[in-house]
């Protein structure tokens, strides 16, 4: 059975009950801890250079972020020719094919970069359950309440993941071969990419958490930005709207 997503009307109280009532801590925060270095979050490249300027090249090879153990991360590969994601150390990517298809990709160490990578080394995780459905909508404050109940800052920024049960799930693959050279606009990158959409599936969901780094890795209306890894096909996407069901798992960073 699936559990489809409610209509939601933000506001200040209803997103902040929501966010304390959709989830179930599976384990008991610390009272007193201090925030480890491994909470850190590093970025190379930003939207607003890939957007505003053009910049498409390679920012960083991937392998910067793997320089250290449990690396966690997103982004666009150089020239817009993908996107991928960072599981504990592994890569996983997904290019644009032709006809409107995607192929999978292995990592190659010494010729792969992102022109925008997003980065954190977490060698330890928080469970919590998700009881109630969370919109895409809804799940930025909920992040930031449960931050806070758990010594991570509610600001952010900090990894999270979440593993299992989502309902319409769309995503988008980005194909810089259909953009112009130079700057260009949202409206033009977000035509430029291959696009998809589940409507019930169990996945991985690789995201960060920020209230002031729009236009650096969230774009100017959102807080969260995210990728989809669907493991069994190799398929690594960002995520352009999905409800989390109940039963799924969001992990975030422990915080010892």
């Amino acid at each position: 059975m699936t559990h489809p997503c409610p209509r939601f009307a933000r506001s200040p109280v209803h997103a902040a009950a929501l966010a304390m009532l959709a989830l179930v801590p599976m384990t008991h925060p610390a009272h007193s801890a201090p925030a480890p270095a491994s909470i850190q979050v590093e970025t190379f490249g930003s939207l607003r250079d890939i957007i505003h300027e053009g910049r498409l090249e390679g920012r960083a090879p991937l392998a910067a972020a793997l320089s250290k153990p449990h690396a966690h991360a997103l982004g666009a590969l150089a020239g817009l020719d993908g996107e991928f994601v960072i599981v504990d150390g592994r890569v996983w990517e997904s290019r644009p094919a032709e006809h409107g298809t995607i192929r999978s990709t292995a990592y190659a160490p010494r010729a792969d970069s992102a022109a925008l990578m997003v980065v954190s080394h977490v060698a330890v995780w928080r469970d919590i359950r998700v009881t109630h459905a969370i919109p895409l909508g809804a799940l930025q404050d909920t992040l930031a309440v449960r931050a806070a109940s758990l010594g991570l800052p509610r600001s952010g920024p900090f990894a999270f993941l979440i593993d299992g049960p989502v309902t319409g799930l769309r995503w988008h693959v980005a194909d810089g071969r259909l953009l112009a050279p130079g700057p260009s606009s949202h409206e033009a990158h977000a035509k430029a990419a291959v696009r998809g959409a589940r409507n019930a599936i169990s996945a991985r969901l690789v995201g960060f958490y920020s209230d002031h780094h729009q236009g650096v890795f969230t774009h100017h209306d959102s807080k969260v930005h995210m990728h989809v890894l669907l493991a069994a096909e190799g398929l690594v996407a960002h995520v352009d709207s999905v409800c989390v069901s109940p039963g799924a798992i969001l992990r975030l960073p422990m915080v010892r």
